[in-house]
């Protein structure tokens, strides 16, 4: 079996390299391969040692990530020692001469082998998802099957696998796989504890372990929403369609959004949203585009549009990743909040969403880096 190259090696730096160190490498080594710089003969090689480095970078940023993966390292190493003292001791076994007649000595036992732990099935789901996403299809495929050889009932694993057959064309059997995962996520809820997957008991756990610093954010949230309920301030507008909207409005839009992105993926209630803002919705040849560079500009430009037609592709089955969907979701709220305590409440209704949105995704990767440097 070939060996691959482990995510330090992709980047070119050791194990022991700090987070600062980690990001300075990305940095140069995404400028170096970054498919908009690359020549049009390389674009390809380009494009693939680009999302190495990016899926490389995802994990060792991350303080959790880094540690599975380094588990899952030193349990791979530890393996492929004890494969190959197993194979040499065979060898020598084999070459020993015949033992000599008379009385025999006893020859000392080996310990008993350490138990394996097992593998983090967690990390290596979110591996394949990686793989799915940046169209390393075999890898993610493999990732999967290997995953249920451990956990025959991983719903996660079952719901990837009908998206990789549902790429490939076999629909039969993408659809065999999305009944297997409901019905295991269905049984997953009856089995657990209310305790830990309900919302209300989610949010006192939350409050419990809240550090002062996010109570304080929250509590800033609330005042931002507050102050054009409170000091409508002066109109940003003399006519047109913006004719009721004031400063206040505006400072309170764009701050709320900003410290609710930041605050709910610093505190991991949303997942980073960059890999998701980087997979390919679109590929012709050497020409790709990302779903970022669609998304983006569109809720800039007509906000409701875009959540029609996020609506529109769940109904048909085909949704957006659960990060944008939560982003949608959240700023869907925000924005209904604003528009009815706020001034101007038709017009906020229908173009707040054009400023909610895209700083509200900002906030997300502010405090997606955020997280990873605590």
């Amino acid at each position: 079996m070939p060996s691959e190259r482990t995510h330090y090696e992709i980047l070119g730096v050791g194990p022991g390299a700090t987070s600062e160190e980690i990001r300075q490498r990305y940095r140069l080594l995404a400028k170096r391969y970054h498919p908009d710089v690359a020549s049009a003969s390389d674009a390809s090689a380009a494009h693939r040692t680009f999302v190495e480095i990016t899926a490389a970078y995802e994990v060792l940023i991350d303080r959790r990530k880094r540690e599975a993966y380094d588990r899952e390292l030193a349990l791979r190493a530890r393996r492929q020692s004890r494969d190959a003292g197993q194979a040499s001791g065979a060898r020598a076994s084999a070459q020993a001469p015949p033992p000599r007649s008379g009385p025999r000595r006893a020859t000392p036992q080996p310990p008993p082998p350490r138990p394996e732990p097992p593998p983090d099935l967690g990390q290596m789901l979110h591996t394949a998802r990686m793989d799915f996403a940046a169209g390393r299809i075999s890898a993610a495929q493999a990732a999967c099957h290997e995953i249920l050889r451990h956990d025959r009932q991983n719903a996660g694993a079952h719901a990837l696998l009908g998206d990789i057959c549902r790429v490939q064309g076999r629909f039969e059997e993408a659809l065999r796989r999305y009944r297997r995962a409901v019905e295991l996520s269905q049984a997953a809820r009856k089995g657990q504890s209310a305790e830990r997957y309900t919302w209300g008991a989610r949010a006192l756990a939350l409050a419990r372990s809240m550090p002062p610093l996010a109570l304080g954010g929250w509590l800033l949230v609330l005042g931002l929403y507050l102050l054009p309920v409170v000091y409508p301030g002066s109109p940003v507008a003399e006519g047109g369609w913006m004719s009721g909207w004031t400063d206040n409005l505006l400072v309170g839009m764009i701050g709320s959004a900003l410290l609710v992105g930041f605050l709910a993926t610093s505190m991991r209630l949303v997942e980073r949203p960059e890999g998701e803002l980087r997979a390919p919705v679109w590929r012709r040849g050497r020409r790709s585009l990302s779903l970022g560079a669609v998304l983006l500009p569109a809720s800039i430009l007509c906000y409701p549009v875009v959540v029609l037609v996020a609506l529109l592709l769940g109904v048909a089955g085909r949704r957006l990743p659960r990060p944008m969907i939560h982003l949608l979701g959240i700023s869907c709220i925000l924005l209904l909040l604003f528009a009815v305590a706020g001034p101007a409440g038709g017009e906020t209704l229908l173009l707040g969403g054009n400023i909610i949105f895209p700083c509200m995704v900002l906030g997300c990767l502010a405090g997606g880096h955020f997280r990873d440097a605590w």
